[in-house]
């Protein structure tokens, strides 16, 4: 649906498409259209907008503003300021490894401002805490050694679960992607590399809820 407003440095009205959704608070919205504006010598066109879920303002920006008969913004670029979410983890999993969930969760802070370059390296490294602190679970007195082991070697080492084995492979594959100069598996992005190793939490998660139904039956 089309929406207008009479921007103050321009004599006519302007016509964009209607923002459904709010940058801040994430809600599906009918923004409260304040005033907009021309700029870029009238290349492109801001509405500054107020949520009437959070009541807080943002600003839509489009990038093309043309005339034939009124005048139409359209493209838009950006909404602003965007709130990046965190992602909730289990509790099991934020004990066993607290960089893990740091690292992650920053990574997921560096896409949401399209850093896809960094949040991809970031999402690298997030795998290396997850699996290297779950070695150290699995064999403690073994911890040091883990540390300084290359990655792929501890899961080889250290991972008897066939499951984590295979999503803790491709992850790495995925991961190294991130992070070299030419890709290996051009048909794979950065979500394919955030599926698999939330597939490889889920099973890590799995795996302390049997550990703690085992302790809890042997106290029996």
């Amino acid at each position: 649906m089309q929406k207008s407003i009479r921007p103050y440095n321009i004599t006519s009205d302007v016509y964009f498409e209607d923002i459904t959704k709010c940058p801040i608070c994430n809600s599906n919205i009918a923004p409260i259209y304040l005033y907009g504006k021309s700029i870029m010598n009238g290349a492109s066109f801001t509405v500054f907008c107020e949520c009437p879920s959070c009541g807080k303002t943002f600003v839509a920006l489009f990038k093309n503003l043309t005339y034939t008969n009124r005048y139409i913004a359209s493209n838009i670029e950006y909404l602003a300021p965007t709130i990046p979410r965190s992602k909730i983890f289990d509790k099991k999993i934020i004990d066993l490894s607290s960089n893990f969930v740091e690292t992650y969760n920053q990574s997921l802070s560096a896409e949401s401002y399209n850093l896809n370059q960094i949040a991809g390296m970031g999402y690298r490294k997030a795998l290396e805490f997850l699996i290297k602190d779950y070695c150290s679970y699995k064999f403690p007195s073994d911890t040091e050694k883990i540390r300084k082991m290359l990655l792929a070697q501890c899961i080889t080492n250290y991972i008897d679960d066939k499951k984590i084995q295979k999503l803790a492979k491709v992850s790495i594959w995925l991961g190294n992607d991130e992070t070299h100069y030419i890709k290996k598996f051009e048909d794979k992005d950065i979500n394919d590399l955030k599926r698999f190793i939330d597939t490889t939490v889920y099973f890590i998660l799995y795996n302390l809820n049997v550990d703690e139904a085992d302790d809890i039956i042997n106290s029996q």
